[in-house]
């Protein structure tokens, strides 16, 4: 007769796991909207049926398990080289330029890759330590730890796929087609095509992918439609007339948001001004601070480069020409050598007085 004899680490790796396991689903069931539920309760439930259906299967044969996690492995291959491959090949071919495949559904494909084999992984790591506990017979420890590495370099290859704010781009798009005065002359609507993106991104920090990304958005919501092959270009999007009412509500937001961020700015500089103005620079610790203010000003003007020309290359010259002078303010110009001389014989100059 069988006994039942679990280790201190067999019982610790048991109750990390179960407990793991039983946070992340409530996690991911209770933090999620309802929109979300809608959009992956099914994919991820059915994720999680067939992983620990697997997750039973596999661990009894390791050859099974092993050939399992490598189509697993094979599956993320195929997908992280679709995503860092799609860019540039179809924007390179024209007989791939129509095809494309949005960040969120990799985002997607990533996720439900990992979900389903961390279950595998973790259904296999409970019945190969009940089993070892039960009758003492081993089971392979390479099948759970393969399918782990899978769901971890799957989770992190999710956290990877970066997806911006469409409005900068969206405002970016609005405000390159008003200034090119770009219409289609069949049929009146405003058009741009993969040449252009290199133009809409100018100063800005977004990538022609981003452009692309951004306006296949449009085109899924049913604001625009691309055709391909065209004359020169890869494919081209015309923006039908609703998408050009939605495209400047969104610029207009996103102008207004500019400015604002742009006068908060202006405003702190001007604080600081009036602070190296009258207070005498002889404290240490308020010396690196307006340092450390200095460099934050310079950073916010970094930032600022993500509205790329919707910001006058004049207006971000101002900018850091005020960081400038505050940064004189800072480090007043040395004395020459002959000057300094002549005070050393005659003492310190008396301060001048101010008439308010």
């Amino acid at each position: 007769m069988s006994t039942v004899s679990l280790t201190v680490p067999d019982l610790i790796l048991l109750s990390m796991t179960v407990t793991s396991a039983i946070v992340a689903v409530r996690v991911l069931w209770n933090l999620a909207s309802k929109r979300h539920k809608r959009a992956y309760g099914g994919p991820v439930r059915w994720v999680f049926v067939l992983g620990t259906i697997a997750g039973f299967a596999l661990p009894w044969n390791e050859t099974a398990g092993l050939i399992g996690a490598f189509v697993s492995s094979l599956i993320l291959l195929v997908l992280a080289s679709t995503y860092s491959l799609l860019g540039w090949r179809t924007t390179g071919s024209k007989s791939l330029a129509l095809a494309w495949i949005p960040r969120e559904t990799m985002r997607d494909w990533f996720l439900y890759l990992s979900v389903g084999a961390g279950v595998i992984g973790v259904v296999t790591t409970l019945i190969s330590l009940v089993v070892n506990s039960i009758n003492g017979q081993g089971l392979s420890n390479y099948v759970p730890l393969a399918f782990d590495t899978v769901s971890i370099l799957s989770a992190l290859l999710e956290f990877t796929v970066y997806i911006p704010s469409y409005s900068n781009i969206f405002a970016l798009v609005y405000s390159f087609i008003v200034h090119a005065k770009r219409v289609a002359p069949d049929s009146g609507e405003p058009y741009l095509d993969d040449l252009d993106f290199k133009r809409i991104t100018e100063g800005s920090h977004y990538t022609d992918f981003e452009v692309r990304d951004a306006l296949e958005s449009l085109v899924a919501k049913g604001f625009a439609s691309k055709i391909s092959p065209v004359p020169v270009a890869r494919i081209v999007f015309k923006i039908s007339s609703y998408g050009i009412r939605y495209l400047r509500s969104v610029w207009e937001e996103v102008f207004f948001s500019m400015e604002r961020e742009k006068a908060q700015l202006e405003s702190r500089m001007l604080y600081l001004h009036e602070k190296l103005r009258y207070t005498p620079m002889t404290d240490r610790v308020l010396e690196k601070r307006v340092r450390d203010e200095l460099a934050g000003f310079r950073r916010d003007i970094e930032d600022l480069g993500a509205y790329g020309l919707l910001l006058a290359e004049t207006k971000r010259t101002d900018l850091y020409e005020k960081v400038s002078d505050l940064e004189r303010m800072l480090t007043p110009p040395k004395k020459p050598k002959k000057q300094e001389e002549k005070q050393a014989e005659t003492g310190p100059e008396p301060d001048p007085e101010y008439d308010f």
